[in-house]
């Protein structure tokens, strides 16, 4: 199933990131890249080669940003920009020796149900009875009202998993010309919340950056999928 939005190019995709995260957390938010000191290394090491110009940008950006051990949180609008930097660049940087299987991610999560000022609690709850989701889970995000939970995540994938997990949701992020779609993908335990969030992004995408919506409506977007 495709993201419910007509992208033009790799920018309009790292949009969606971008408001994924500032909705979870503000624009001071941080995304985090597990991967992101093998990227560096694997960057460093193309750029030293004749082939380096195919991730010049790529050498640019990850110049910018260190690491704490393999991964590396960073803030929003950073991440959003080397997020498109890594779609644009991802054929190159495969066919040069990055490891496929290690995957390349940006982790952010969705506001708990028990913060979300954009939807109140009968609209979360009607979401969860029409499209699915463990309604234990939701009273105890509701009860909490805490942030950090698995159910919670989102990840972005610059290119498909090798495989797709039966307990999540996944959306590929492509427009036409694109060769490699990324991947938006989120755990089904509160999949009615979750898509409803998700439709949050789709409708700031259109107000805030122009980008228009394929699908009519919210229940014609959830009914596209198999959850």
């Amino acid at each position: 199933m495709n993201f419910p939005s007509t992208f033009r190019n790799e920018t309009d995709i790292a949009k969606v990131l971008y408001h994924t995260a500032v909705l979870g957390g503000g624009v001071t938010a941080n995304v985090h890249i597990p991967q992101y000191n093998s990227l560096r290394t694997h960057v460093q090491e193309i750029t030293r080669s004749p082939a380096g110009e195919s991730v010049r940008e790529l050498s640019r950006i990850t110049g910018i940003w260190v690491g704490e051990g393999d991964a590396a949180d960073i803030p929003v609008a950073g991440a959003a920009e080397l997020f498109a930097v890594c779609l644009t660049e991802a054929s190159a940087l495969l066919e040069l020796g990055y490891p496929i299987a290690e995957g390349l991610d940006f982790i952010t999560e969705f506001p708990s149900p028990g913060m979300n000022k954009r939807r109140t609690l009968l609209q979360i709850r009607s979401a969860m009875h029409h499209i699915g989701g463990d309604f234990d889970v939701l009273k105890d995000l509701v009860r909490s009202k805490q942030n950090p939970d698995e159910c919670l995540k989102v990840i972005f994938s610059v290119w498909p998993p090798e495989y797709y997990p039966e307990d999540s949701i996944f959306l590929h992020l492509e427009f036409s010309e694109q060769r490699i779609p990324a991947v938006m993908r989120f755990k089904k335990a509160i999949s009615g919340y979750m898509l409803l969030t998700c439709w949050d992004v789709v409708l700031r995408l259109k107000k805030a950056e122009g980008i228009q919506i394929t699908v009519p409506d919210f229940s014609a977007f959830a009914a596209g999928l198999d959850v």
